[in-house]
């Protein structure tokens, strides 16, 4: 039973880099190395959470959406992307550079009013000068 102990957990293989420089992951490599680190802010060991890899994936998937006119698809991602982080500003800048691009101000303008006032009140922070450019494009200069 001592023995059991003071082993240490298997180790698990990094990632093959493939020449093109994109990393290959082992089935289930993700998961392992999380853990029980979800929810935790990021792991010591450098990993990314489960959570923060599918919130990337959805503004990725976001910006190619809205690169091929697919705006209502576009939206439906990054809102759903927002909804799991409301405190994102790379997501909410990519919203409501969405929204302006479609002309819809008062959408864009009552998004970055909510975030404003969420990110600035609860977390006491300003945010990134780039949402405000991005539904006040005058005051850029």
């Amino acid at each position: 039973m001592e023995d059991q102990k003071n082993q240490k957990p298997a180790r698990i293989p990094p990632p093959a880099q493939r020449k093109d420089g994109i990393q290959r992951y082992p089935a289930g490599y993700l998961l392992a190395r999380v853990g029980s680190q979800i929810g935790h802010g990021f792991p010591a060991h450098g990993f990314v959470p489960a959570q923060k890899v599918f919130e990337d994936a959805c503004l990725k998937l976001g910006v190619l959406y809205a690169g091929q006119g697919e705006t209502v698809q576009a939206e439906e991602i990054l809102r759903r992307a927002l909804a799991m982080d409301p405190y994102s500003e790379s997501i909410c800048l990519e919203l409501l550079r969405l929204l302006m691009a479609q002309g819809m101000r008062s959408k864009a303008l009552c998004l970055y009013n909510r975030f404003q006032k969420n990110f600035e009140q609860e977390l006491g922070i300003k945010i990134d000068g780039r949402l405000t450019e991005a539904v006040h494009p005058q005051s850029a200069g």
